[in-house]
């Protein structure tokens, strides 16, 4: 089958299948922002400042979106493609994918980390979410190979892969504010004496099979510690004193007022819903529309935001956080539906 062939038949496979959470995601295609989640959730990070993590990230590997590239088309190991596929079979689309030198090695030769961090609304599904992120995660394992060298000469150079999870709603009480690690190990090894070259055998198995890490974070009311969910928390609900206070001093004066505008916007369609719920409350139960109207303030405001930022219009980000007429305006202006 050509190229074209299998790019026609991908178009097909993908269509209707476009995500609307270009806004969430536009946070993390910062540094500073990843480099607080790898904080809190890799074990190769744990010990370094975020500005030495910021370091290993590889910008020009960083994607958000839905570029359509499929594994089996696929001609070069440099970059990272948002949704493989392969024919015959549905989309894989990931949210946000990147790579990550890892700070210590061995071998003379640098290996990376392949980082895909997903940001998952509702936790409770029809399905383990975790069988979904160990085959994300072992869809972009296999996706390697045939870029590193086919059969036995890939293998040996397969790099690690963590699948990373932000739940945010309906999670259960008592897992809020939770995190949760999954990876392979070799946990039993019958017929082994306790001698050097066992020790050895151990450890060199552990290290060969530590390919795959899945890492499931849920968020939550309450306070937290300070660490991963602390920062998140602050994130999705617009706290800018405390996401500030996760990232670097030297940040620049633009990039400060930057993430100060979008978080502001975070703040303000987060109440906006709790707004427009009550009202709807009345008729259909509050709590019903407490959630309904969030999700189409959110929504309209995501919209917005997404669009305001792609025409890089600074000036109206500060303005629709503050006045309320000039919000209506570029709702107006860019075709964006009124509440119902």
């Amino acid at each position: 089958m050509s190229t074209k062939e299998k790019t026609r038949l991908l178009m097909e496979a993908c269509k209707g299948k476009e995500r609307d959470d270009q806004s969430a995601k536009s946070f993390f295609h910062r540094k500073d922002f990843l480099a607080n989640v790898l904080k809190g959730t890799v074990s190769e990070y744990a010990d370094l400042t975020i500005r030495e993590i910021m370091d290993c990230i590889e910008g020009d590997t960083i994607q958000t979106g839905t570029a359509l590239v499929s594994e089996d088309a696929a001609d070069t190991i440099r970059g990272e493609n948002t949704q493989l596929t392969t024919i015959g079979e549905a989309p894989v689309t990931y949210d946000i994918l990147f790579r990550s030198l890892i700070p210590q090695f061995k071998e003379t030769i640098k290996v990376n980390l392949h980082i895909d961090l997903e940001i998952q609304q509702e936790y409770s599904v029809s399905y383990p979410l975790e069988r979904r992120a160990i085959y994300y995660a072992a869809r972009k394992i296999s996706a390697q190979l045939p870029k590193v060298g086919k059969n036995g000469v890939g293998y040996k150079y397969l790099e690690k892969v963590y699948s990373i999870w932000i739940c945010l709603d309906d999670i259960p009480r008592y897992l809020q504010n939770t995190i949760s690690y999954y990876k392979m190990s070799n946990y039993k090894t019958e017929g082994i004496g306790q001698g050097k070259n066992s020790k050895r055998f151990l450890e060199k198995t552990q290290e060969a099979a530590d390919l795959l890490e899945v890492v499931i974070i849920r968020l939550g009311r309450g306070n937290s510690e300070r660490g991963v969910i602390d920062f998140l928390t602050g994130v999705f609900s617009g706290n800018q004193e405390i996401v500030f206070s996760y990232l670097p001093d030297d940040i620049t004066k633009e990039e400060r007022e930057e993430v100060g505008n979008m978080l502001s916007l975070v703040d303000y369609a987060e109440k906006r819903g709790e707004k427009s719920g009550e009202k709807r409350g009345e008729k259909r139960g509050k709590r019903i529309g407490e959630k309904r109207g969030q999700k189409i303030a959110e929504s309209r405001m995501q919209e917005l935001l997404q669009k305001l930022i792609a025409d890089n219009r600074t000036e109206d980000l500060v303005k629709i956080s503050k006045d309320k007429e000039h919000l209506k305006k570029m709702y107006k202006e860019y075709g964006i539906g009124e509440d119902e």
